[in-house]
């Protein structure tokens, strides 16, 4: 037997030590090629996690400035819906046009705008066909408004009954002051608006981006039609972790498409809206597959020569590994750099790149617009390159000092445009530190607005105030703002520097004390300045006449009007006018009036006194011949004395209401008992209508109300009709027979108001006289009869207690009718309460 050598089994065993030596080192090398496989397959997990995460806050600002937009149409249509409803074409036209400017600006998918009637009805919308107006009413994007009380909605994508295609409806609601419901401006908007966004960030057609309301339904998705309208269940994983938190990533398997995808949301509150980047894992894994199918190979083929390349072998693996992990991130760098760009070309502001050194390596097209140049001449030159020299200390660039910023450093300053031209920017600075593969590169984005529009119409608004404050000054008046307290009191808010100069306070004196206007008012007119805002706020505006006491203690008389502010509560604007001179030249205009009345009713009166002077003389001389002829007893005598105590009580009577009648009334107004004053105006005028041979007949309604004002003035009022109509009935004399030479005085209460009607059947009046008949100085009697300020103060005097007065023509007669407020009954003191309970019902 032929034993084997030990060389040659030495041999085997050597090569079998080799053997297993190399199989060890092989194992031993693929076990660990294997697991650097696998983490980085990780790192590319976490770069993709990134990705999505980057994204989505990057859509988020995109889809947020896109829901600014759609509330600026909301603003658009809102005010061509008050245009249409209150009648005024031009601004309606105007709204109209700018809305079709704002549409066309939008980049995304809006279809039209429109308003639907509190009813369900479309109104209107801007397109420029016709549209029927549809019911709308079983729509959900109504009906959460209508009769959830929603303000906002976005509603679940249909079929639009105007459009005819799938639409996602953007509701608003317009509301009056008491929440009624005015109407509910839409914006339809196309759903497949996302495919725009999902090219701009640079998504493939594997990933997804979609818009889900909080309870579920998706409004829309990109590249997946079939899927819009469904409802994701709230309390699927998803769904709760979509709800859980603002922001937030999550990685499994999609419950929709069945996708491995790993997901980045971010919430959008004002809206109630979820934005959702779901990368797919098995398409990203996919880009680089050849990379690691190059590596797996190369590991194959080092497992095969590795008896011969040993230790060597794996050293030179490892790093083709690392190259091949290296480019697969800078794939991903170059990848996040064009995304970069796409988004920074779809916006207006200019956005610059900037390196370590302050120096610009890119900007956006927005830059021929901004400064005039081309993007390409812009490159090269430092970050503050055409800032104002004066403004150059406001903008701090950072440097590589400073660490990565959270908040972007944010400066107003003066741009220098190449022209020479110089515009206002506000400019926002954000550092970005990236690490790729350890090393570190740091870069900044500056990205710069145009705001010089804004600040020249902050200054327009400055001068405006100024021009206005100047303009008030001139004439004597002061603008306010004020809102009405749960005491009725006004509490100031605004007034104009013109206060200073009408009533020696300035508007920081005003403003800041609480209860000024209460506590400067004349309390004599509580009453009127009570029912004077009671007016404001249930019938929105009024205007009335007081007394506010000035800084040195004088009073000054004030013509106030104001306005209700919509929507703002009890907030009300308004001007208070100085009148003291007009209310001055108007009394001593109405007293005049009265003198000359007294005086042409002089021989009346004279006639009037001499009937009970004449009977005081004839029982005078009686009783003295009974003395002298002693035929008188105390009965006797004493029986005459009273009938001479009688007639000078007449008399006396006839010169008080005179004095009376012409006395100056400048008091504060209280009640006025109607019948009080048209028995006062009779009694003036009954001498000279009994001369005249015209009768009076009277009537007046049982328990009529008071109204307010002044008695005299009252009665100054009614004498100027009763005058002018039997001045109209001695002019036609000789024509009229007995019937028709009365004046009828008839009061009651019409329609909540006191109204008093003097008639005459003396012909009427021309018609095309009757609009002149208040005019100063206007009259249609005869030269030497009359003054023309009778009906002129009359129309000044009735104004003034919040009536109204009319002339007309009726039955072959002239008819002037006043119609006056109720002053509520009683003493005016009585009824010093507060407007709490008017604004409260109103």
């Amino acid at each position: 037997m032929i034993q084997a050598s030990p060389v040659k089994n030495n041999g085997l065993w050597q090569a079998a030590i080799i053997l297993l030596l190399t199989l060890g080192l092989e194992c031993l090398f693929l076990n660990r090629a294997n697991d650097f496989i696998e983490s980085k397959i990780d790192e590319s997990d976490t770069d993709l996690r990134t990705e999505a995460s980057t994204s989505a806050v990057i859509l988020k600002e995109t889809l947020t400035r896109f829901l600014e937009q759609l509330d600026a149409l909301h603003g658009l249509a809102r005010l061509v819906t008050v245009a249409r409803q209150t009648g005024d074409l031009p601004m309606e036209r105007a709204a109209m046009d700018e809305l079709g400017q704002w549409q066309g600006n939008m980049r995304h998918g809006v279809r039209y705008i429109g308003a639907i009637d509190p009813s369900g009805i479309l109104d209107w919308t801007n397109l420029k066909a016709a549209v029927p107006r549809v019911s709308l009413s079983d729509r959900e994007y109504f009906r959460a408004i209508a009769q959830g009380g929603a303000e906002s909605f976005v509603g679940t994508p249909v079929t639009g009954q105007v459009s005819g295609q799938l639409g996602i409806h953007f509701t608003k609601s317009m509301r009056a002051a008491d929440g009624a419901l005015l109407a509910v401006t839409m914006i339809d908007v196309d759903p497949r608006m996302l495919s725009d966004l999902a090219r701009i960030a640079g998504l493939t057609a594997s990933d997804t981006l979609m818009i889900v309301r909080r309870d579920g339904v998706i409004l829309t998705r990109s590249g997946a039609d079939q899927y819009i309208g469904r409802v994701n269940p709230p309390e699927s994983p998803h769904m709760r972790a979509f709800l859980g938190s603002q922001s937030g990533l999550v990685q499994g398997i999609s419950p929709i498409d069945g996708a491995d995808r790993v997901a980045a949301w971010q919430q959008i509150e004002q809206a109630g809206l979820i934005l959702v980047v779901a990368l797919d894992r098995g398409a990203h894994r996919a880009r680089f597959q050849p990379t690691m199918d190059r590596s797996h190979r190369w590991i194959e083929l080092t497992a095969a020569l590795i008896a011969l390349m040993g230790v060597g072998s794996i050293v030179i693996l490892q790093w083709r590994l690392r190259f091949a992990m290296a480019e697969a991130q800078m794939d991903i760098a170059h990848q996040s750099e064009r995304l970069f760009r796409d988004m920074a070309e779809s916006l207006p502001d200019l956005v610059r790149l900037a390196d370590a050194n302050g120096v610009v390596r890119y900007a956006n097209e927005a830059t021929r617009e901004l400064l005039g140049i081309e993007p390409n001449d812009l490159v090269g030159l430092p970050v503050n390159a055409f800032v104002h020299a004066d403004d150059l200390a406001k903008m701090v660039v950072p440097t590589k000092a400073f660490a990565p910023t959270a908040t972007p450093l944010r400066s107003e300053l003066r741009l220098l445009r190449p022209d020479g031209q110089t515009i206002w920017a506000q400019t926002s600075l954000r550092t970005v530190v990236r690490d790729t593969m350890g090393l570190q590169s740091w870069f900044m984005i500056s990205v710069t607005r145009d705001v010089t529009v804004q600040r020249q119409a902050e200054a327009a608004l400055r001068l405006a105030k100024e021009e206005l404050d100047a303009m008030l000054t001139a004439t004597r008046a002061v603008l306010y703002r004020a809102r009405v307290d749960s005491d009725g009191d006004l509490q100031m808010q605004f007034v104009s520097d013109s206060a200073l100069h009408l009533i020696g306070y300035t508007p920081a004196e005003i403003v800041g004390m609480p209860n000024w206007f209460a506590d400067h008012f004349d309390p004599a007119f509580a009453k009127e300045r009570h029912e004077h805002l009671r007016r404001v706020l249930t019938q929105g505006s009024s205007r009335t006449k007081y007394r506010l006491r000035q800084k040195d203690g004088h009073w000054l008389w004030v013509s106030m009007f104001s306005r209700r502010v919509e929507g703002e509560g009890y907030m009300i604007v308004g001007t208070a006018t100085d009148v003291s001179r007009e209310h001055e030249r108007d009394l001593q205009l109405a007293q005049s009036a009265k003198m000359a009345m007294l005086g042409e009713m002089s021989t009346g009166m004279a006639h009037e006194l001499n009937q009970p002077l004449t009977a005081i003389g004839m029982m005078a001389e009686n009783s003295l011949a009974c003395l002298e002829t002693n035929a008188s007893t105390p009965d006797l005598v004493g029986g005459k004395l009273e009938r001479i105590l009688d007639q000078v009580r007449r008399a006396g009577a006839i010169i008080d209401h005179m004095r009376i009648f012409g006395r100056k009334s400048d008091g504060p107004p209280g009640p006025v008992a109607v019948a009080g004053a048209i028995e006062g105006a009779t009694s003036v005028l009954s001498n000279r209508l009994r001369q005249a041979r015209i009768g009076l007949v009277t009537h007046i309604e049982q328990h009529l109300p008071p109204v307010t004002g002044h008695l005299v003035r009252l009665e100054q009022v009614l004498v100027n009709l009763i005058a002018n109509a039997a001045d109209a009935i001695e002019a036609h004399s000789p024509a009229l027979p007995r019937h028709r030479r009365d004046i009828g005085i008839n009061a009651s209460l019409v329609d909540g108001m006191i109204e008093i009607a003097v008639t005459d059947h003396a012909g009427g009046i021309d018609e095309t006289l009757i609009p002149r008949l208040f005019e100063p100085f206007f009259t249609t009697k005869p030269v030497g009869r009359g003054t023309g300020l009778g009906l002129s103060i009359s129309y000044g005097i009735i104004t003034d207690m919040g009536g109204l007065i009319s002339a007309h023509n009726r039955d072959n007669g002239t008819v002037m009718i006043l119609r006056l407020p109720e002053a509520g009954g009683g003493d005016l003191a009585a009824h010093d309460d507060r407007v709490t309970a008017a604004t409260e019902s109103g």
